[in-house]
């Protein structure tokens, strides 16, 4: 995705993946000045909650702000920084509202349907700007049920830890982070989600995950040849040694 121009009053940062401000806003310079290098040095909390009010460091001393982020192409990320009363913070999730906003966000009832989506969250969940599925149709893999979870949201709990979640419309596997914010609007039992895509996240996780379990298997190899060498015949030894040399090349499962 590119970058969005939003709107000029609203502080808005480019950073790398590893967290390296790239660019800044002329709005985010006068909040939190023009030396800020990381976003390590924005941030008090070090677990940062995306789609959520956090505190971070201004010119002005310590405030809270509404953090959104973006995936960006080459691996980089846009961060807006919304003040806690504005508008877009406490969007009540009309369409007027969130279809200017360069996030994926929808607005559930407290059943889970959704009754409000941008173009970019249509996009990203693969549903029409007029279709109004549930949520637990187009997500799966939380570990409960999806209704308790959004029940929970709605009595305040849980808001600052957003979920990983696969979407089931598509072929491929592709993850979405979602933070869940309760609507501002009296007497309004609705939630705002703001998605971001977590594919590559759960990719290099599963990767990682994997290279941790092939560990043993590495160590088990590189041990049996000696094993080998010293308890069985001396051509049996070599046939065998050769396949274990070959066997941790390729990461196969010996048989």
């Amino acid at each position: 995705m590119t970058e969005t121009r939003f709107f000029d009053h609203v502080p808005s940062l480019t950073v790398t993946a590893s967290g390296e401000v790239w660019r800044m806003n002329s709005a985010a310079k006068k909040l939190i000045g023009s030396s800020l290098t990381s976003l390590s040095g924005l941030f008090f909390d070090v677990n940062i909650h995306w789609g959520a009010i956090n505190y971070i460091k201004t010119q002005f001393g310590t405030e809270q702000y509404f953090v959104m982020r973006q995936p960006l192409s080459s691996g980089r990320f846009q961060i807006l920084l919304l003040t806690p009363d504005s508008d877009v913070a406490h969007s009540n999730g009309g369409q007027a509202d969130i279809e200017a906003l360069p996030v994926p966000m929808i607005k559930l009832e407290a059943s889970g349907r959704i009754v409000c989506a941008n173009q970019i969250a249509c996009d990203l969940l693969g549903i029409r700007a007029d279709e109004a599925p549930l949520l637990s149709e187009l997500m799966e893999g939380l570990g409960r049920s999806i209704a308790d979870w959004l029940d929970d949201a709605l009595l305040g709990r849980g808001l600052k830890h957003p979920e990983f979640l696969r979407l089931t419309r598509h072929a491929s596997e592709i993850y979405v982070q979602v933070a869940l914010n309760r609507s501002s609007e009296p007497g309004d039992p609705s939630l705002i989600a703001v998605l971001s895509d977590a594919t590559e996240l759960k990719t290099l996780e599963a990767q990682f995950v994997q290279s941790q379990k092939c560990r043993p298997l590495d160590n088990w190899l590189a041990a049996l040849p000696m094993i080998l060498i010293t308890f069985s015949p001396p051509f049996l030894a070599i046939v065998i040694c050769c396949y274990c040399a070959i066997a941790q090349k390729i990461k196969i499962t010996l048989i």
